[in-house]
């Protein structure tokens, strides 16, 4: 397959294929400047998904799969906070983690928040903290 784009200059196109699940660890001017806790997890998730990431310290296993009206993930690691984008979802109806309903929050309070989701631009953004095992539900 050939893709034949014209560009500007200051535009990087980042191709991701489907089913990945891309972990990023915060802006840092030199490694170990920052903890990487919220910890963001870029998800593009069509059927099913998994990675795990190793560290020094820690290892922590996601896993993703999509239903006919959901998208759950499951993760397995220490204790953090996480802001899990969903890339390529419509607008969700409820958005659980465990068993707790998530609330909906705008984009000029989600920093402000611990827990909560939006949505923009074909993303589900969700900000969560897991103790150990979390499952996060996206109904659809």
């Amino acid at each position: 397959m050939t893709l034949d784009r014209i560009l500007p200059l200051d535009v990087l196109p980042i191709y991701v294929r489907s089913d990945s699940i891309i972990p990023m660890a915060p802006e840092m001017e030199y490694v170990g400047q920052k903890p990487w806790d919220p910890l963001t997890v870029e998800i593009y998730c069509r059927s099913k998904s998994h990675f795990t990431l190793f560290d020094d310290k820690e290892t922590i296993d996601f896993k993703c799969a999509r239903a006919a009206h959901s998208l759950t993930l499951k993760i397995k690691g220490p204790r953090r906070s996480y802001i899990l984008k969903f890339n390529g979802t419509e607008p969700p109806s409820r958005v659980l983690a465990g068993r707790r309903s998530l609330k909906r929050v705008s984009n000029h309070f989600f920093e402000h928040v611990e827990e909560g989701w939006l949505h923009g631009n074909g993303t589900v953004t969700i900000k969560i903290s897991a103790k150990g095992r979390q499952t996060v539900k996206i109904i659809f």
